[in-house]
C-alpha cells in the first residue's frame, strides 16, 4: 500500500529533520513511524536527514495508541492541564530518542510560522516510565526560537545504573577510571599516552551525556588534535587525527562499557575558550548515530552546566558553545544558552529548508 506522507525539511546547526505535522487529521500509523524515519532519513533512497520529527496533540487517545505500540508505560502518564503537544524524534536505526534540544528548537520554530503559536508546554522524554513536560516558544523580537529543557538530572538508572559512579553534585556524577585502548601505533605520532586513562562528568538533560574535558585528562599534544585550528594554515592530518580520536573514544565507551551503560551514552569534549564572556568550544559523539555529530543541543546543555558548576564557566548566566565540526562547515555558527531558574533555556535560529510530500510504502 502506497502512503503519501507530507512533510517539511528543517535546520538547525546542522542537524537535519524531516517533520512531520499531525497536529491536523493526518497521522502515521504508530507501528509505521520507525519504518518512515528509517527510510525517510536515508540520503540515497529517502530524503536525507539525521532523523523524523513528529509533533502530535496531547490527548488520552494518542498516548494510548503509544502505548499499546511500544509498551512504555504501565499507567498512562499525567500532565500539566496547559499541556498541549507531544514531541518525539525516531532516528534512522528505528528507535525511539528520548529527546533532542535542536529538534525541539526546529518544533519551536515551525509552530510559530505555521500555527502562530509563541509558548507552549511540550511532552519528551516518552520511553522513560516518567516522561518530561517542558517549555518551547519563539522570541518575536530577536526572532529566537527557544526551549527550556529545565534542570539537568542525575541520569535515571534505567538508562545507567548508578552502581560504582560517584556522586558529585548539582545532578553531576564522576565516572573514573574509563580505559581506552588503541592499537600499538594509533597514537605514537601525537603522544606517549597509551592507554588513555579518562574521568567524566554524568548528566542527563533529555539525553544521558558524558562531559569530558581533554585538557584536564590528556597530554597536551593530544588534547590538541582535539580542538585543532580550523584555519586554513592547521594541518589537515592534525585536524582527521582529531576527528578519528573523538569517534574512537565514542564508540569505545558506548562497545566497551555497555554493561555500565547500557543503553548507550553520548559522549562530549569540551574546552573552555574564554572564561569572562563564558564561550566554550565543544564536540559530541552520539550514540544515536554511533558517530561524531556536527551539533547536539542537549549536549550543549550538558557541557555548561557542567562547566558551571565545576566554575569553569562563571560571571553571568549566559554561556555561548561554539560547536567544532558545525564550525568547520559554517564558521559563525553558535549555540546560546541562558541559564534560568526554571531551568536551562537552549537559543537558535532554525531553518526550514523545503516541504514535499514522500511517497511511501507501507509494511
Amino acid at each position: 500500500m502506497m502512503s503519501l506522507i507530507p512533510f517539511v525539511k528543517y535546520t538547525h546547526c546542522g542537524n537535519n529533520f524531516v517533520m512531520v505535522d499531525e497536529l491536523s487529521k493526518f497521522r502515521i500509523p504508530e507501528p509505521e513511524k520507525p519504518f518512515f524515519a528509517c527510510r525517510a532519513s536515508d540520503v540515497n533512497f529517502g530524503i536525507g536527514s539525521d532523523g523524523l520529527l513528529v509533533i502530535q496533540p496531547f490527548n488520552s487517545n494518542i498516548l494510548q495508541e503509544i502505548n499499546n505500540t511500544y509498551g512504555y508505560w504501565e499507567v498512562l502518564p499525567s500532565a500539566p492541564t496547559n499541556c498541549q503537544y507531544i514531541f518525539r524524534l525516531f532516528e534512522s536505526n528505528r528507535k525511539e530518542a528520548l529527546s533532542c534540544g535542536n529538534g525541539l528548537l526546529c518544533i519551536s520554530d515551525y509552530l510559530h510560522q505555521r500555527y502562530k503559536i509563541d509558548n507552549a508546554c511540550v511532552m519528551t522524554e516518552l520511553p522513560l516510565t516518567q516522561p518530561n513536560f517542558i517549555s518551547i516558544g519563539f522570541q518575536r523580537e530577536e526572532q529566537l526560537a527557544w526551549c527550556n529543557l529545565g534542570h539537568p538530572r542525575r541520569v535515571p538508572d534505567k538508562i545507567v545504573p548508578h552502581s560504582g559512579i560517584e556522586y558529585y553534585k548539582e545532578q553531576i556524577d564522576i565516572v573514573y577510571g574509563l580505559k581506552i585502548g588503541f592499537r600499538s601505533h594509533d597514537l605514537h605520532s601525537f603522544t606517549e599516552d597509551t592507554p588513555l586513562m579518562l574521568s567524566c562528568y554524568l548528566c542527563f538533560t533529555g539525553e544521558p551525556h558524558l562531559v569530558i574535558f581533554p585538557d584536564e585528562c590528556m597530554s597536551a599534544e593530544l588534547a590538541g588534535t582535539i580542538f585543532a585550528s580550523v584555519e586554513a594554515n592547521q594541518r589537515e592530518k592534525r585536524r582527521n587525527f582529531g576527528t578519528w580520536l573523538v569517534n574512537h573514544v565514542g564508540a569505545y565507551i558506548n562497545k566497551h562499557y555497555s554493561g555500565r551503560f547500557p543503553f548507550g551514552v553520548n559522549v562530549n569534549f569540551a574546552r573552555v575558550l574564554s572564561a569572562p564572556e563564558n564561550i566554550i568550544q565543544y564536540r559530541c559523539f552520539e550514540r544515536g548515530i554511533n558517530r561524531e555529530t556536527l551539533a547536539c543541543g542537549t549536549g550543549a546543555i550538558a557541557v555548561s552546566h557542567v562547566a558551571k558548576t565545576l566554575r569553569l564557566a562563571v560571571g553571568n548566566d549566559k554561556i555561548t558553545i561554539i560547536p567544532y565540526l558545525c564550525n568547520y562547515y559554517e564558521p559563525d555558527t553558535k549555540i546560546f544558552i541562558t541559564i534560568k531558574d526554571d531551568g536551562i533555556q537552549l537559543n537558535g535560529k532554525p531553518n526550514p529548508l523545503f516541504a514535499g510530500k514522500f511517497i511511501y510504502k507501507t509494511a
